[in-house]
């Protein structure tokens, strides 16, 4: 029963592939907060680098 489970976990995770806007859409929202994130702080270090 042991060796079954794990072989059936898998299978489960197929299915969820199958549906890869949910986690999609929360590794673009995250991603384009970084991006946000990482745009301010090029923009503080490039105005004081000008400074």
């Amino acid at each position: 029963m042991t060796t079954v489970e794990p072989i059936e976990e898998p299978g489960s995770r197929f299915p969820a592939d199958t549906d890869p806007e949910p986690a999609a859409a929360v590794s673009l929202e995250r991603w384009l907060a970084l991006v946000a994130v990482a745009t301010g702080t090029y923009s503080a270090g490039s105005a004081r680098s000008a400074d």
